[in-house]
């Protein structure tokens, strides 16, 4: 009986040994893809292929979605069939261009002050997976070092004790 939880105790030590060495390899992994990341936070995972890459591409999905909007509000109209006798539009609907369309200082602080939100957000976002992950990887070396530590005295207290 002492032979089988002599080996019980091996194979599990062994595994939370195996199960931290994954834990640290994957938290090692995770924060160095974060401090990739906020090197340069325009091109991480969450911001890729949004719109602040470039000023030209933010304001043409601007004007493209106002320019969008009153197409909308104009087709919900036109539904409703409340044109006037001439075929043009009913009083109170507009024409397709929309009302307001900033002029390019106003896109410009308008993109910039959204970058600064969307990067400062990612920044947050990857500090703190470093930290999680930092915190992780100091547990699983923790928890590495003290069973292999437990599984080296073990043999010791058994041969002692016979």
């Amino acid at each position: 009986m002492e032979k089988s939880s002599k080996v019980v105790g091996q194979i599990y030590g062994y595994f939370i040994c195996l199960t931290a060495i994954i834990l640290f390899l994957t938290s090692v992994q995770s924060i160095v893809g974060s401090l990739v990341d906020l090197g340069n936070p325009k091109y991480a995972a969450d911001l890729a292929g949004s719109s602040l890459e470039s000023f030209e591409k933010y304001k043409m999905n601007v004007l493209n979605s106002l320019y969008a909007a009153k197409e909308k509000d104009k087709e919900k109209e036109k539904g409703k069939g409340t044109g006037t006798a001439d075929g043009g539009p009913a009083e109170g609907v507009k024409s397709a261009a929309p009302s307001y369309v900033p002029d390019d200082t106003g896109l410009r602080a308008m993109y910039e002050a959204e970058k600064t939100i969307k990067f400062d957000s990612a920044r947050h976002v990857e500090w703190r997976r470093i930290v999680e992950n930092g915190l992780m990887g100091l547990l699983s070396a923790a928890l590495f070092v003290i069973h292999w530590l437990w599984l080296r005295k073990r043999p010791r207290t058994a041969a002692k004790a016979a």
